[in-house]
């Protein structure tokens, strides 16, 4: 019989859990509250593999006769090398700031996955005419008062005629802080709420989309620009098709959207209708 104790050799207490294994016997008992118990046919050496979650393993070899009490010491789990890098969002939610991010803004039902649409659906923002269009209203304030920020540079027509779309792409977007109160003194001259776009700042390869809908149609188009490390540069191809000596320099993102709504809606209004609209909404 071999029995004994596993401790941690940093804490000098007896570990949870774990096993001990005898490499000849081809067998293993558990380890509970750090004591095990092994049943031995007969006196021998023996190779003795013992293991514990988050300690390193110990094997060793060991002499048996008889009852044989051996205790065993496994020491915590050293990372050397380069080390471990840990990236995360820090949660700056604050009672009157809310933050969406491009997942959360496409996530947003019966959006169309519009980044304005979808910021009409967090609490005190409403659209002033009715669900889906309009101008944005928060908290009751005047519209005019809001300031749109992308990468912290003012826009003043955030919306497309009447509120139909949002002038920047969604794609585009890397996350929206909307401050509907109490908002930071850098966000001068808004007198209601601040709306501040942030888009992406990572495009690693070549890609791109494009849009169909019954009133407008929309592409985007990235590419990342690489520099070579022998010099020059151009445009980058796929990532895996980049040599390991390249590296990426920067990135190009080009989005557009034309409307045609006095294409489709207005001889459908004048046909159903048999009245002529003179006012027709272009973007």
């Amino acid at each position: 019989m071999l029995r004994g104790t596993v401790y941690n050799s940093e804490t000098k207490k007896p570990v949870a859990s774990g096993s001990v294994a005898i490499l000849e016997l081809k067998k293993n008992v558990p380890i509970t509250g750090g004591i095990y118990q092994m049943p031995v046919p007969k006196s021998d050496s023996y190779t003795v593999i013992v293991k514990s979650e988050g300690l390193n393993t110990l094997t060793i070899r060991i002499s048996v006769e008889g009852a044989t009490v051996k205790n065993f010491f496994l020491g915590p789990v050293a990372v050397q090398g380069k080390g471990i890098t840990i990236t995360g969002r820090r949660d700056l939610q604050t009672v009157s700031r809310h933050t969406m991010t491009l997942k959360q803004l496409k996530d947003v039902p019966a959006t169309f996955g519009d980044s304005m649409n979808a910021i009409a659906a967090l609490p005190g923002v409403i659209r002033s005419g009715g669900d889906l269009f309009g101008p944005i209203i928060i908290r009751g304030g005047d519209q005019h008062g809001i300031r749109y920020l992308v990468d912290d540079i003012p826009i003043y027509s955030p919306l497309h005629y009447g509120g139909l779309h949002s002038v920047i792409n969604s794609n585009m977007i890397n996350e929206i802080d909307l401050f509907a109160s109490a908002f930071p003194a850098e966000f001068g001259s808004a007198t209601s709420a601040v709306i501040s776009i942030d888009t992406t700042d990572d495009v690693r390869e070549f890609g791109g989309y494009g849009d169909l809908s019954l009133l407008s149609a929309a592409a985007l188009v990235q590419t990342s620009i690489v520099k070579k490390l022998g010099g020059g540069g151009g445009l980058g191809p796929p990532l895996e098709d980049q040599k390991k000596e390249d590296r990426n320099a920067g990135y190009i993102i080009a989005s557009g959207r034309i409307g045609y709504f006095d294409l489709i809606v207005l001889p459908l209004i004048g046909l159903l209708t048999g009245e002529k609209i003179g006012i027709v909404p272009k973007y």
